[in-house]
């Protein structure tokens, strides 16, 4: 069970690395003649905020029998309230 925990952490901060980097560079400025690959940017975004509310499900699933209701996350406690929290700010990021 160890390898899965580690391996689901690991994959969890990648996961948010990515969307970090992202969500900084998804209003980034681009000539008119890269309008396509910016739209394919901001699609891979979107896809990247699924995938990571996936990965906390995911979590969630794997690790609610063995620790209770709340799973114990690099010290933090996540329920469903702050997975749809992060999901809300992850999507607003680009806005703010």
């Amino acid at each position: 069970m160890d390898s899965v925990y580690t391996s689901y952490v690991f994959s969890i901060l990648v996961q948010f690395t990515l969307l970090v980097i992202l969500a900084y560079n998804v209003n980034m400025s681009v000539p008119p003649e890269l309008g396509v690959l910016r739209e394919a940017f901001r699609f891979e975004y979107y896809v990247s905020i699924i995938e990571f509310a996936g990965y906390l499900l995911i979590g969630y699933m794997l690790f609610q029998k063995k620790i209770g209701n709340h799973i114990s996350l690099c010290g933090l406690v996540y329920n469903y309230q702050y997975i749809i929290s992060i999901i809300i700010l992850c999507i607003f990021i680009p806005f703010i």
